[in-house]
């Protein structure tokens, strides 16, 4: 994607994948039949899975280069395949980068169709609602603070919690929050609080900070790996809560189906401390006598 030359080259598997998992080809070509429509989904798509079974990514990749238009069905001998990529350090430099958007656009205008009619409607809707005053994300029932997202740079994805290299250090899941909320609350930074919506709720810890505008809070996605049956060591060590469970999964973009993820409204208040996590008492009535003889 971030080619600036036609180039093409292989790359050598790291490591191999475990036994009982799907690689990502094989999800791909899992999700190629359920576009098959639903009469012919089932017993098709059964079969065409068992034919996807019988190839592995260097064969598919060499079917799809024979069939190219560098490969041998269309260039004769000189044609490319994956010996030659495979056999070229640094890989082959096919020239520089030619238009093609044109091509790829299925449109009869070839043009990107950006405001389809249903889209302007319910953007009009909005832009209406707003000029008197109605909106569908207003706060109610005591959820006071809008729940957004945040990602961090060792944290990008779940898949990286499980690398210690990236998660050593001070907990990241953390729910941040302005200094003007946090007071209002009476939040101190650093002590566990308790995040409520009218899904669910969950405790982290709490980061006070104007990094953030008043009025939010943010947790980042992708943690909460003590759940039964994570398998994932390290992860599973770690703090954190899964912000989903605040989320409504019911509530959807129209046009896309994407979960909303940044449209919550919750509450922020200090999580109850357990009896565990109770200070012992500096008091102890138990009155000793000794008896001398």
């Amino acid at each position: 994607m971030f080619s600036v030359r036609n180039n093409v080259r292989y790359d050598a598997r790291v490591f191999e994948p475990p036994a009982d998992g799907l690689e990502d080809w094989q999800i791909m070509a899992r999700l190629v039949t359920e576009l098959l429509p639903l009469p012919v989904r089932g017993v098709t798509g059964r079969a065409v899975n068992a034919v996807f079974e019988q190839f592995s990514p260097v064969r598919l990749a060499s079917a799809a280069m024979a069939a190219g238009p560098y490969g041998v069905l269309r260039q004769g001998l000189a044609g490319l395949t994956v010996g030659k990529v495979r056999a070229a350090a640094g890989g082959i430099d096919l020239g520089p980068l030619r238009p093609r958007l044109r091509t790829l656009i299925g449109t009869r205008d070839k043009k990107v169709r950006l405001a389809p009619p249903d889209f302007v409607a319910a953007a009009r809707q909005l832009v209406e609602d707003a000029a008197r005053g109605r909106s569908l994300t207003a706060p109610s029932d005591g959820f006071d603070l809008k729940l957004i997202g945040r990602r961090h740079l060792r944290s990008n994805n779940s898949w990286l919690h499980n690398v210690p290299s990236m998660v050593k250090g001070k907990d990241r899941c953390t729910a941040l929050m302005h200094p003007h909320d946090a007071a209002e609350r009476g939040l101190r930074d650093g002590a566990p609080v308790t995040v409520s919506s009218a899904t669910g709720s969950i405790v982290v810890t709490l980061e006070v900070s104007d990094d953030i505008r008043p009025g939010a809070v943010a947790i980042p996605h992708g943690w909460g790996h003590r759940e039964p049956g994570v398998g994932w060591t390290v992860a599973a060590s770690l703090p954190g809560a899964n912000v989903n469970l605040l989320h409504d999964p019911s509530s959807i973009d129209p046009f896309s189906g994407a979960s909303a993820v940044n449209n919550t409204w919750v509450r922020v208040e200090p999580a109850p401390v357990a009896p565990s996590d109770a200070p012992e008492s500096v008091c102890d009535n138990t009155v000793t006598v000794h008896h001398e003889s």
